[in-house]
């Protein structure tokens, strides 16, 4: 049919076609705003406030609940964001700073807010008292922030951590087995993820079901090993699982500096890619050293503008709208994201099914499967040479909130390593 748009530009994905007719390439339309479907089978585009939480049909304005519980005596400023659900659509969250030398729980406020506010849509659905609320350089909340945290809350547990003891990749020597374990005895040097095992990896000890581990690469020091599990099996699920990568194909890593993106850089070699690698300036002699054919620094250039395309693309860290990903595939060409900011992690999964359905090109995210066979896998990438760790640097079990922090600054060149001392070594 006929699909009039009217109005100026109002954001990068929803162009007025009369400036950039482009916007309706291959019949898809791309905007980030709201629209329906009415009985006559016309398409209603409406554009909502960013900030507005949209909960089981019910439209809730987060300053009216941010205003409710900054009335309370006890709370300096207040802060409501949506948190995606299954089943509402999204659901109200709050983040409260207190005021100085202030007291008062999380279910206190809860209980007011329920009092203060008429409608039970807007209720919060959890309160969280934060030691501070992120603010923008001109004062106002900084929302994304706190969206990236309800999410990981919805993800590692909302009030508590769901793994009490973090960290999933491992490397280490059994110290006991089973009595149904078949494939190891004391002694083995072994790695494997614990994500299947509930997580732990960060202690003296741990205990594992056996389909969670392998021998470690036999060439590996334990610090090398513990740096493969998870970061190599998303690499060699993106590309070889969902990005059915061949020989001779033009691959690209986006943030090939990083965990994922060294093992992916050296993965996609090994099964006879050519190989473009994205990175910032101070990672580009790294990255080739690991193989890459070609470097992009993105501080001077951006790989979605200068007209290349390639067969297959890797986002393993970054920013871009993923109608600029599909711009720079060709004509078959498969996107995989496994990571970037929470924007490129969503659209990835939640357009690039319906954009791959508009033509040729398959876009998508994906889930790491951890599994014993892959493991081996990586042991022989690793153990031919094919593939060699990356590590920034290590830190002791008692420096772990050190390395989370250094992690957090967003420069680590490959993995952070952190190492256990057993009998002094």
């Amino acid at each position: 049919g006929v699909l009039t748009v009217r109005g100026p530009t109002v954001s990068p994905g929803y162009r007025n076609p009369e400036h950039n007719p482009g916007v309706f390439e291959n019949g898809m339309l791309v905007t980030g705003d709201l629209a329906f479907l009415d009985s006559a089978s016309r398409i209603h585009i409406a554009g909502r406030s960013k900030d507005l939480i949209i909960r089981s049909g019910h439209n809730i304005d987060p300053l009216m609940i941010e205003n409710t519980l900054s009335n309370h005596p006890a709370v300096a400023l207040a802060a409501a964001v949506g948190m995606p659900d299954a089943y509402a659509g999204e659901l109200p969250v709050c983040y409260v700073a207190l005021s100085p030398g202030a007291s008062v729980t999380e279910a206190e406020l809860q209980t007011y807010a329920q009092q203060a506010i008429a409608e039970r849509p807007a209720w919060p659905r959890h309160i969280h008292i934060v030691d501070s609320i992120p603010l923008t350089s001109v004062g106002k909340i900084y929302k994304p922030q706190l969206r990236c945290d309800a999410v990981t809350r919805l993800v590692t547990g909302l009030l508590k951590p769901k793994n009490t003891i973090p960290g999933k990749e491992m490397a280490g020597r059994v110290e006991a087995v089973g009595g149904n374990v078949t494939q190891f005895q004391p002694g083995d040097e072994v790695y494997g993820d614990l994500s299947v095992a509930g997580w732990g990896a960060f202690a003296e000890y741990v205990s594992v079901p056996e389909s969670a581990i392998a021998l470690k690469p036999a060439n590996l020091t334990f610090e090398q090993s513990a740096a493969v599990p998870e970061s190599a099996l998303v690499a060699l699920q993106a590309l070889r699982d969902k990005g059915k990568i061949q020989p001779g194909q033009k691959v690209l890593i986006n943030g090939a500096s990083g965990g994922v993106g060294a093992y992916a850089v050296q993965i996609a070699k090994s099964f006879g890619a050519e190989v473009t690698a994205v990175c910032s300036t101070r990672n580009m002699d790294m990255v080739r050293s690991i193989g890459a054919d070609y470097v992009i620094d993105y501080t001077v250039e951006d790989f979605t503008q200068n007209g290349q395309q390639y067969d297959l693309i890797l986002a393993a860290n970054g920013y871009h709208p993923i109608s600029d990903y599909r711009r720079a595939l060709s004509p078959d060409g498969i996107y995989v994201a496994t990571g970037g900011s929470m924007t490129q992690s969503l659209q990835a999964t939640m357009m690039g099914p319906f954009i791959s359905m508009t033509g040729s090109k398959t876009m998508g995210g994906m889930m790491v499967k951890p599994n014993q066979n892959d493991l081996v896998f990586m042991k022989e990438l690793l153990e031919a040479g094919k593939v060699v760790p990356v590590i920034d640097r290590c830190y002791s079990l008692s420096e772990v909130a050190e390395a989370y922090h250094y992690i957090g600054e967003g420069h680590a060149q490959g993995k952070v390593v952190i190492t256990v001392e057993q009998n002094g070594k």
